[in-house]
């Protein structure tokens, strides 16, 4: 069938790409490409990184190619917990950076590994990999079976990386033996096209799936741009190429669709590159593709998913770590860059320039087509650049997610910053973190959101809020009530929502009752946030109201060790009748946080110990877990002023 679109949204991408405008236009030819023939491409890439490619791809000559062992690393995921699908990565990186030597040096000298690389990859029995090929494939088995095909996240990046080497090489290739690149051709049509043409039914694709239930994530971006990439190189008819891209359309305007118009990305900022980063290039692919250009870049809503990652970064390359993110990330330098080709705008190139200077200190060892295709193509224009400008905007209220970002200046490494999140606890890659707020002065970290650490299997079980303890409630910054946490769910949900905004004050209030599964014993949860730049303070305030009395903890997830200076009783003021009992001052490093209650608090100092490495090296070897305590309260109030 020609239209695969299920949906009832406004057809973002089809209105660019209507059918015949589609089938009358086409042409086959995939931009991230360079035939090993196009000399003035290969011959004038700047000499560092001819070096780098070279000297990479130096040490794989003698390289060894190895079966992927089936027991250790299939069933060793669901005996072990462990992603390890590193030797699978290996291998494809190997066969990446010999095909990239080789379009430089064009002397044949790596052609027979790189050969050798490619039976020995189309041999293996499934490309997916062992964490995806129990949910993706028909077969429900943990090993995988050579009738099964499987069309995961790494099937679609092998096949990516198998079209890369017969777009460079296929000339090369068939001067050895036409049965190499005719074997490529079959292994991405088997494991990828026919399969992708067939079956309306991968859930990722989005045809036909209750949307209310799924969510629609990173993968339906990344799956369309993989597979547009690859029918742009190996179809060599137009026909076959425009029914593929025809139904790549319809999906990926599922993709837009479930976003709201500002285009916030309720997965977080590192799961960007793989959505929004990913629909960059896949219009991107799909607009050169026409002899006729789109419009496509000038659609708001477009610009307002790329946007979005502008957004959230703090000073440097800290994040705001919502979701399964990391509290310090590397934007794309290569996406951003490629962004503001395709949008002509400056601030994504700026962008990249900055991310350029954490990523790319030296040039990674690992290989993906794209990103090293568009480091080869720009590296001159991230590299060669007069002065850059780090500022980010005042204030952004992403209503769609619900989320505050609100910082003092402009400059990201001067003053305070917050971001306070609502939304609901049911969003892709979810934490329990309703109401939560992220603080940093001066460009460091003080209140904190830890991020997710290294996957395990238990990173998307049933065990996600219990042996993952990043995720849930107790680990976030936000109440404890009774000593019972957010739970996870759409319908536990921040209500009543309201944020002002202006050049003095962002100030945001959540209801968080609904967020509780004991909401029926809570009359009020309300939680103010506050950025005042006229005092450079940032303002806090719960206040609670209970059917009987419960315990009242406030949890302060922080980079650095609290000291408690200072504690006595003070009267200034009331809350609904109670006076104002108690004030504390806490140190940190970079701020002093004074605490104000209703009633007598205890202060609990937890050190956690960081042994993942996913953790550690954005955070150091600890962080801490100050507890604030009210017990035996019904009504009260607490507030804490950062400055």
């Amino acid at each position: 069938m020609d239209n695969y679109y299920s949906g009832k949204g406004s057809r973002y991408i089809r209105n660019h790409f209507p059918h015949h405008i589609l089938n009358d236009y086409l042409r086959i030819e995939n931009k991230y490409i360079r035939e090993i023939g196009d000399r003035e491409f290969w011959d004038n890439l700047p000499d560092r990184l001819k070096n780098h490619y070279i000297e990479n791809a130096e040490k794989y000559l003698d390289y060894e190619w190895k079966s992927i062992p089936a027991y250790d690393t299939y069933m060793g995921f669901y005996e072990k917990g462990n992603r390890d699908d590193a030797l699978a990565f290996e291998m494809k990186t190997v066969l990446g950076l010999l095909t990239t030597a080789e379009c430089i040096q064009n002397k044949g000298r790596y052609l027979p590994q790189i050969v050798n690389g490619i039976f020995s990859i189309a041999e293996q029995t499934t490309w997916a990999g062992a964490a995806h090929l129990v949910n993706c494939g028909e077969s429900k088995e943990r090993l995988p079976e050579y009738d099964d095909v499987v069309l995961d996240l790494r099937a679609a990046e092998t096949a990516v990386l198998f079209s890369y080497v017969y777009g460079s090489l296929k000339k090369k290739l068939d001067e050895i033996s036409p049965v190499i690149s005719g074997r490529i051709v079959y292994e991405v049509n088997r494991r990828m096209l026919k399969p992708y043409l067939e079956n309306d039914s991968y859930w990722w694709m989005c045809f036909g799936i209750d949307l209310s239930y799924w969510n629609v994530n990173n993968w339906n971006a990344h799956m369309n741009k993989c597979v547009i990439y690859c029918a742009l190189t190996l179809c060599d008819n137009k026909r076959e190429c425009y029914k593929i891209l025809n139904k790549a359309i319809d999906s990926l305007d599922i993709f837009v669709d479930s976003y709201p118009d500002d285009g916030s990305c309720n997965e977080g900022p590192s799961y960007w590159n793989m959505a929004g980063g990913n629909l960059s290039y896949a219009l991107d692919l799909l607009d050169h593709a026409m002899y006729e250009k789109s419009n496509i870049f000038k659609n708001s809503k477009i610009r307002n998913m790329m946007d979005y990652v502008l957004d959230m970064r703090i000073a440097g390359n800290y994040f705001a770590s919502v979701a399964d993110a990391h509290g310090k990330e590397v934007g794309n330098p290569y996406i951003l860059f490629n962004i503001g080709e395709m949008f002509d705008e400056e601030s994504f190139r700026n962008e990249a320039r900055i991310m350029f200077r954490f990523s790319q200190k030296c040039l990674p060892s690992d290989f993906e087509p794209i990103r090293d295709f568009v480091c080869m193509r720009d590296y001159k224009a991230l590299t060669e650049y007069s002065d850059l400008v780090d500022k980010g905007k005042l204030n952004v209220w992403m209503e769609g997610i619900q989320l505050l970002i609100s910082r003092e200046t402009e400059e990201r490494d001067k003053g305070l910053y917050m971001c306070v999140k609502g939304g609901h606890n049911g969003e892709s890659h979810n934490h329990n973190d309703i109401g939560s707020i992220i603080v940093y002065k001066d460009g460091k970290p003080i209140m904190i959101d830890v991020g997710i650490g290294t996957y395990t299997k238990d990173t998307f079980g049933e065990n996600r809020y219990t042996k993952v303890w990043s995720t849930n409630g107790y680990h976030h910054n936000i109440p404890v009530i009774n000593g019972i946490a957010q739970r996870e769910g759409s319908r536990f949900t921040a209500s009543d929502v309201k944020c002002t905004l202006s050049e003095q004050v962002a100030r945001l209030s959540l209801q968080l009752k609904d967020a509780y599964d004991i909401q029926d014993k809570i009359h009020d949860l309300t939680r103010n946030v506050v950025l005042d730049r006229t005092r450079s303070v940032i303002e806090m305030t719960d206040e609670f109201d209970f059917d009987k009395e419960m315990s009242f903890e406030s949890i302060l997830m922080l980079q650095n060790k609290p000291e408690i200076v200072c504690q006595k009783v003070a009267k200034p003021k009331t809350f609904q009748g109670t006076e104002i009992e108690q004030r504390t001052e806490i140190l940190l490093p970079e701020c002093r946080i004074t605490v104000e209650t209703s009633q007598p608090v205890e202060f609990e100092v937890e050190e956690i110990l960081l042994e993942d490495g996913a953790l550690s090296g954005v955070w150091g070897e600890r962080i801490y877990r100050l507890v604030v305590k009210q017990k035996d309260v019904k009504i009260g109030r607490i507030s804490y002023v950062i400055k």
